[in-house]
């Protein structure tokens, strides 16, 4: 597959802030997100006879109460089609590398606030940011924890729940997966944030994808929300229906025994389960344009040696091409926009991230929405964290950058 050059997107920067065009998209994403959030905890799901079987739901919930609220951080990336969600974080890291990239108090203040008053319309005085015993994010959680305390004044402190004591008056706001503890967690009557594991689940965007689901879904979720929904995550399909015939409209069209796909280099492949080791980030993706068909076609059969990474239900999802953040990229080598220091949040740092690029850069958006259960407000962050990777798995490895951008509703200059 010859690959055709990706569209540019212009620097923009605005009080040594990159600037872009997000903040449409961010209001209609907070406008959809609560009523996803009721459909998926929902009955009308979980009775399903189809996604009731295939969304994680046999897991076991973190502590003895729903969560009274949720921190959402979906990972976007902008294609020439517009914003496109690949992957929503209900678990999510980011807020310490956030912090570590705004130069200015007054955004760094701006986005704790909005945090601080989150915390307040769940009830919650006093919070436990917790990681487990094996994390890669237990600095930015002290980072977080301290910023609260004395930017903000609120009571937050960063624990590793396997080992430290916390009181029973306070919430626990999760950054661990049952994967990165040291033991197994009793955490009697703690409130958890999130409680319910399979919401990090990306069968939730096979499930807004099954045309069937049509009217159920227009039903709990409005057909404006539905539309947005189905517009902005990512085409994604089971890869059983794929295996199994049931999705004629992706099979090729050479009527090969195997139903395989008409062009691998337009799909990925992920694992939907949760709660295990190769549950998260980049090491339950499979990318098909960099693998050979005999490699992908071992993958869609469930025969590859690699297979136990995807799980016992993963999802194919039509891949969003990037536009190129080269130019922003590159603002950051000359000095012109600000990067978090890896080294300050325990993560290494490749000679890559100090040379111009060499290659389209992919940019993967997050911003974090906070979501109240007791008010119903759904607020976000109002910065955003900005990986910058060339490279189209685009995870915070030692090859990328992290910078803050701010939402506008302008186009970008």
């Amino acid at each position: 597959m010859t690959l055709s050059p990706f569209p540019a997107v212009p620097l923009d920067i605005e009080d040594d802030l990159a600037v872009l065009p997000f903040a449409a998209f961010s209001r209609q994403f907070a406008q959809a997100l609560a009523p996803l959030i009721r459909f998926t905890l929902g009955p009308a799901l979980r009775r399903h006879p189809k996604w009731g079987r295939r969304m994680p739901f046999d897991v076991l919930p973190y502590g003895s109460a729903p969560s009274s609220g949720h921190v959402c951080r979906p990972d976007i990336l902008l294609t020439a089609q517009g914003p496109k969600v690949c992957e929503m974080d209900f678990v999510p890291a980011g807020r310490g590398w956030l912090l570590a990239a705004l130069p200015r108090e007054s955004d760094r203040l701006a986005v704790l606030e909005e945090f601080a008053k989150w915390y307040a319309a769940l009830g919650e005085d006093r919070v436990y940011y917790a990681t487990g015993t094996v994390t890669q994010s237990r600095e930015e959680t002290g980072l977080f924890a301290r910023a609260m305390r004395d930017l903000v004044g609120f009571d937050i402190r960063a624990v590793n729940i396997d080992t430290d004591r916390i009181g029973t008056d306070g919430l626990v706001d999760r950054l661990f997966y049952r994967s990165e503890l040291a033991q197994p967690l009793t955490l009697g009557r703690h409130r958890v944030i999130t409680a319910e594991p399979w919401l990090d689940s990306k069968m939730i965007f096979a499930v807004l994808h099954d045309r069937e689901m049509t009217a159920l879904l227009e039903e709990s979720l409005g057909r404006e929300n539905l539309s947005f929904l189905r517009q902005t995550c990512v085409e994604s399909y089971l890869v059983e229906d794929v295996r199994e015939g049931a999705r004629e409209d992706i099979r090729t069209a050479d009527g090969g025994a195997f139903p395989g796909l008409q062009d691998r280099g337009e799909w990925v492949m992920k694992a939907t389960e949760v709660e295990n080791y190769w549950s998260w980030g980049s090491r339950s993706v499979v990318l098909g344009r960099t693998h050979t068909q005999e490699q992908w076609d071992a993958y869609l059969r469930g025969t590859s040696p690699h297979q136990k990474m995807l799980g016992h239900r993963p999802v194919l999802q039509r891949f969003a091409e990037s536009l190129d953040f080269a130019s922003l990229w590159n603002a950051v080598i000359d000095g012109s926009l600000e990067t978090s220091d890896p080294t300050a949040l325990g993560k290494s740092r490749d000679l890559t991230t100090r040379r111009p690029a060499r290659a389209p850069v992919v940019g993967r958006l997050g911003i974090s929405f906070l979501v109240s259960h007791v008010t119903g407000e759904v607020g976000a962050s109002p910065l955003g964290n900005l990986c910058l990777r060339q490279n189209p798995l685009t995870h915070m490895e030692g090859d990328a950058l992290s910078i803050a951008f701010r939402p506008s509703p302008r186009a970008a200059r």
